[in-house]
């Protein structure tokens, strides 16, 4: 279980964390529980805060049409200031492992 994994950038990691063909094209979070405070999905790109409701799901494009990684998907979760938050998450990849 991971808490509050790190941010990955495209524009501060290395290439070869960004394989061609082994991107995720999609990704679909599902918020298994409500958090009291924070536990938000934040992206701070776009400075948008998402605030998790049991039962929501949120789907996003992490590649653009033309295959290049949407530097707009970069991502994170916010820690819950009391309690967990708990997340099922569906990777949809270009290639399979």
């Amino acid at each position: 279980m991971l808490r509050n994994p790190p941010l990955v950038d495209p524009d501060l990691d290395p290439p070869e964390n960004f394989v061609p063909g082994g991107n995720r094209l999609a990704t679909v979070l599902v918020y298994l529980q409500n958090a009291a405070d924070g536990g938000e999905t934040f992206f701070p790109k776009l400075g948008l805060k998402l605030k998790p409701q049991a039962g929501d799901a949120l789907l996003f494009y992490d590649l653009l049409p033309n295959g290049k990684i949407d530097k707009m998907s970069v991502h994170t979760g916010t820690p819950p200031s009391d309690g967990e938050k708990w997340v099922a998450t569906k990777w949809s990849k270009l290639q399979p492992r």
